[in-house]
């Protein structure tokens, strides 16, 4: 009997611990379970949130009713052309530059300026080997693909111009040389830009430009190619990102592939004045 009421007393006092540690598992659990719930936004971040979201909208809007005007516009075209020459060279830019929602290149260059910008224009393209499409990619060895311009006429620093041409070296590779022109033997085709800076359309994030193309010793304007660009990301710069330069693809217009980015300028002056095969 006395063996018995142990028995019974142990077992008791078992199930009192075992009720105990599940209390405090129970508690645990629950604690956990509480850490792992996301903490709820303040109303102030859900109205920055939807003020943001606001903003984008209305940028898209705004940036699809200004696409309707974007495109080439040809008013002659000229082919077999050797040179062009440079009215404004862009400027070389850096992170601040593609993080400013007033940079004036932003619609342009896509972060290529200088000497950069001119050699771009001289290299050949690539086609695509299994489409036979040209690419707006540049070659940097002489063989493959289509010849860029022979030459470019640009303003150095000090205002006198040069011509800068492409040489080719011993191992295959190229390399841009330049060297004085006066004005009365630069190329008869001339290309200018003009930013288009609507102050309203910057602080959506917004770029423009023209591109004129010119004949300029019969005074014509042979045609214009009207570019716009936007950033979806309305300056977001988290993790590094530069604004300008993520803003590419689908958020440009005319509307390019992925692989004419890089040579928009260039394909896009082809449409005009065709250069000589």
């Amino acid at each position: 009997m006395h063996d018995n009421k142990q028995f019974a007393g142990s077992m008791a006092a078992t199930w009192r611990r075992a009720c105990s540690l599940g209390a405090v598992t129970v508690g645990v659990a629950l604690l956990l379970g509480a850490c792992a719930m996301k903490p709820q936004p303040s109303p102030e971040e859900l109205q920055a949130r939807q003020a943001h979201l606001d903003k984008v909208q209305k940028a898209k809007a705004r940036f699809e009713e200004l696409c309707k005007t974007a495109g080439i516009t040809v008013n002659r075209r000229v082919t077999g052309v050797k040179g062009i020459r440079l009215e404004k060279v862009p400027p070389k830019s850096n992170w601040k530059d593609w993080a400013d929602p007033m940079w004036a290149e932003a619609a342009l260059s896509d972060g290529l300026g200088g000497d950069v910008f001119i050699r771009r224009l001289l290299l050949r393209r690539v086609r695509d080997s299994s489409t036979g499409e040209l690419d707006g990619g540049v070659s940097s060895r002489a063989s493959d693909g289509d010849a860029g311009f022979d030459f470019v006429d640009a303003k150095a620093e000090g205002g006198k111009w040069r011509r800068y041409s492409i040489v080719v070296l011993n191992d295959g590779y190229m390399d841009m040389v330049s060297k004085p022109v006066s004005e009365y033997d630069l190329a008869p085709y001339s290309v200018s830009y003009n930013s288009i800076e609507n102050v309203e359309d910057r602080r959506l994030w917004i770029a423009g430009v023209d591109i004129v193309v010119s004949d300029s010793r019969a005074r014509q304007q042979l045609g214009v190619i009207r570019r716009y660009i936007i950033d979806t990301g309305q300056g977001d710069q988290a993790g590094g990102r530069s604004p300008w330069r993520f803003s590419e693809g689908n958020n440009s217009c005319p509307r390019m592939v992925l692989s004419d980015l890089g040579g928009f300028f260039w394909m896009s002056l082809n449409n005009i004045i065709k250069v000589e095969e």
